[in-house]
């Protein structure tokens, strides 16, 4: 996709979003027969990243209809943006990176996740093959291109202090999230931090690279969802809701080839004709499947969060991301409405 293509789509996929109304009005609404709630879910990025094919597969084959609510999925611009907008009350439901939720919360939202879509994060190093990186130790004296405040403003130096390696000898180059792509290919740099998942499918052809994940070293939680706490209280039939046909279509990708196929043209067809190739979705999203379970969530339920992983997730916040908030992993998420 060449620049000019890509920022047309996210110019028309931002005024998208500012004309969808807010939909956080509802107060205690029940689902009655032939009348679906309308309930608003605001995705953490514009619809081009392979983790949100489970929402246009329930809104495509009517799950969340059949659970009684009307979906209406609003492109986001990012997770930091997301949770303060949910937190805000602006929408109902949010899609966010689940630690920087956790900051958005520690900074005054009232935010809590109540469903983890990757407990283990796919966020890694796309490493050059050119520059001849194969291993974390490989990244010596090599150039890296991070994005300040990104998420890999904890998870690279937490995976290095993991390893025993020295993140000094790396050369950080501060890098706009949206120039990251054309900066490796570019080869400006000889590796960049992002979600290697979504990236690499459509970079590896063109510099062919070795991934490098963090969720290989570290126990944290990626995208999930969540939703103002009040909203969560009065209306758990609404989370109950969201959960179940979510999780539902989540399984459906799992075991179904036809399913990854309609969703990826599902979330094609809501771009710019031409500018998201499904075939480059799909092969994300089999990316993405290793990241949907973590050794410490083996034997639970899709959806479920171990709070382990949120404990460990705060203790780097903490450490490497100045996190002043709770230290409680109980005030950031729940499993109350994950099937059994």
């Amino acid at each position: 996709m060449n620049k000019e293509r890509l920022l047309g789509m996210l110019l028309a996929l931002v005024v998208a979003l500012d004309a969808v109304p807010a939909s956080g009005q509802f107060k205690g609404q029940e689902a009655t027969k032939g009348k679906l709630i309308p309930v608003s879910l605001l995705m953490s990025y514009v619809p081009t990243t392979a983790n949100q094919l489970p929402f246009f597969l329930a809104k495509a084959r009517s799950y969340y209809a059949a659970e009684g609510i009307d979906i209406t999925l609003v492109p986001g611009r990012g997770s930091a943006l997301t949770a303060q907008t949910v937190g805000a009350g602006r929408y109902e439901i949010g899609q966010a990176d689940l630690p920087t939720m956790a900051m958005v919360k520690a900074k005054g939202a009232s935010v809590k996740a109540f469903m983890v879509q990757f407990p283990r994060t796919s966020s890694g190093i796309l490493a050059a093959k050119d520059a001849g990186i194969q291993t974390w130790s490989d990244l010596y004296g090599k150039t890296l291109g991070v994005t300040h405040g990104g998420a890999e403003s904890y998870l690279l130096p937490a995976v290095f202090k993991k390893l025993g390696l020295n993140l000094n000898n790396v050369k950080l180059v501060s890098t706009p999230a949206a120039n990251k792509s054309t900066t490796y290919l570019s080869k400006l740099v000889d590796g960049i931090s992002s979600d290697v998942a979504s990236e690499m499918p459509l970079l590896a052809p063109e510099r062919p690279l070795n991934p490098l994940w963090y969720g290989d070293i570290l126990d944290v939680p990626y995208q999930g969802l969540f939703a103002r706490e009040e909203l969560i209280r009065s209306n758990p039939e609404i989370i109950r809701s969201i959960v179940a046909a979510t999780v539902r279509a989540t399984k459906d990708l799992a075991v179904d080839p036809q399913a990854l196929e309609e969703s990826a043209k599902a979330m094609a067809q809501v771009n710019p004709p031409g500018a998201l190739n499904p075939v480059n979705i799909v092969a994300a999203w089999k990316l993405y499947e290793p990241f949907q379970s973590s050794p410490l969530t083996q034997g639970q339920p899709v959806g479920w969060m171990s709070r382990t992983a949120w404990r460990r997730t705060l203790e780097l916040l903490q450490q490497y991301a100045e996190f002043q908030g709770s230290m409680n992993p109980d005030d950031f998420f729940t499993n109350d409405f994950i099937p059994k």
